[in-house]
């Protein structure tokens, strides 16, 4: 599993604090000010829709004296998302991740965890599944151990294949709320590929509420979030030959930005 296309993989990226907050910022080309309002999806929107109706529901009920029924409740936002099917998670990428049923969570952990690298007593914090047939787990434990499998594959067929691409372990600073943290990415390409993939895991402070990646030529890219970690992959071009300048395996500049729940921005790290 790891030879040769993978000798770049899970390189570490250099982060710095993007800005002071409060100042207008210019990030890979896309011009962001405190204040603005988180990017949101078409799912998203439809979802703001259904509040509003539910909301204009229980008026009309309340002003005919009555009570609204218990089933027409504002939905938890952060609880909804689509479950992902099959062809979702072997179907192209896309930028906002999807939600992994129990049995594709606990394959891809298998997977992981049966690399005889795997350190031992980390917990599953997170499955970045967005298409391609590709997922990104990240595991976390005492002590600031952690580990990440990049390398996990879904078939066609629903198998899932994959082993352990980098562990470490670092003591963690506390993070204030809204605060961000890297902790680990790099870029890789499977054996006999030539496309490149990129990836990033972090830690986020409490009150986060969604995490973007703004990457150059790529986009805003929306970051899986859970248990205090957000994680992301995205293609970052194709190999060059060893012998060519640049980089063997090209890597994308990015910025990761954090947003509480009314969409104000909270923290940004620059990737340099």
């Amino acid at each position: 599993m790891g030879g040769e296309p993978r000798s770049g993989a899970d390189e570490a990226v250099p982060f710095a604090r993007a800005t002071t907050r409060g100042a207008g910022t210019r990030i890979l080309n896309a011009t962001r000010r405190l204040g603005h309002a988180v990017p949101q999806s078409s799912w998203e929107g439809e979802i703001l829709r259904l509040i509003g109706t539910v909301i204009a529901i229980a008026l009309l009920v309340a002003a005919c004296g009555g009570e609204a029924p218990s089933d027409t409740a504002a939905p938890d936002l952060r609880a909804l998302g689509r479950l992902a099917t099959l062809a979702d998670l072997v179907g192209p990428w896309q930028r906002e991740p999807f939600i992994v049923d129990g049995n594709v969570r606990a394959a891809a952990e298998r997977a992981c965890r049966a690399d005889p690298g795997f350190p031992p007593g980390l917990q599953l914090v997170g499955i970045d599944a967005r298409g391609a047939g590709r997922l990104i787990t990240a595991f976390a434990g005492p002590g600031g151990a952690t580990a990440e499998c990049s390398y996990t594959k879904i078939a066609p067929d629903g198998s899932i294949t994959g082993s352990l691409s980098s562990s470490s372990t670092s003591e963690w600073a506390p993070l204030a709320p809204g605060h961000l943290a890297p902790n680990g990415g790099g870029g890789f390409s499977d054996e006999g590929d030539v496309a490149t993939v990129q990836y990033v895991t972090g830690r986020v402070g409490a009150g986060t509420d969604r995490v973007v990646l703004e990457v150059e030529d790529v986009g805003l890219v929306t970051a899986t979030l859970g248990n205090g970690w957000y994680l992301a992959w995205w293609e970052s071009g194709r190999l060059r030959p060893r012998n060519a300048p640049g980089p063997h395996i090209p890597m994308k500049r990015f910025t990761v930005v954090a947003y509480d729940a009314s969409g104000q921005i909270t923290d940004q790290l620059q990737a340099e």
